[in-house]
């Protein structure tokens, strides 16, 4: 109930970063994906999503969080474009709930850090943004696609992309 409705992208900030620092306990180096993918190098360990209900004066009365993330798995789908899982990555397979222990703490430590001190969060969100600073193309839901620089994240959510054609910085 401390968070404005405005700012519910913050939560979705602290969720993808405990998945970093889960991930970092066991050796393994994530980014995340703008909105909620881990990613390690190019390929998908894990996904979330996240539902908000808004409570009173515009802030969020409750939040349903679901996370895929790929623990034991070494074989998948041909479909689906580019999984990998903890085991993949370490080269053994984990202790479920040992796993689900570790990332509660750092869900538990995240989110008391979203509380005190959500310039640091959103921070360290940009530190581990996937593909930061860096100039690829993108697509628009219209289809037409673009090169642009990913600069970061705004609080509400929105990307700060630097367009090439026109050095603009658009959200």
């Amino acid at each position: 109930d401390f968070l404005p409705a405005k700012e519910q992208f913050l939560l979705s900030e602290a969720v993808a970063l405990a998945l970093v620092d889960t991930l970092a306990q066991y050796q393994v180096e994530a980014t995340i994906k703008w909105t909620n993918d881990i990613y390690v190098g190019d390929d998908k360990v894990c996904g979330v999503l996240i539902e908000h209900d808004l409570g009173t004066e515009g802030k969020l009365a409750r939040t349903i969080v679901g996370i895929g993330l790929n623990i034991n798995q070494k074989e998948f789908a041909e479909w689906v474009p580019n999984p990998t899982s903890l085991a993949l990555l370490t080269g053994s397979e984990h202790n479920i709930n040992e796993v689900f222990e570790k990332l509660y703490d750092a869900l538990e430590a995240r989110y008391e850090m979203l509380k005190s001190e959500p310039e640091r969060l959103q921070a360290d969100y940009h530190s581990h943004l996937y593909r930061l600073a860096s100039e690829h193309t993108y697509k628009l839901p219209s289809g037409e696609e673009f090169v642009a620089t990913l600069e970061g994240v705004k609080p509400s959510g929105e990307l700060a992309l630097r367009h090439k054609a026109d050095g603009q910085l658009r959200h």
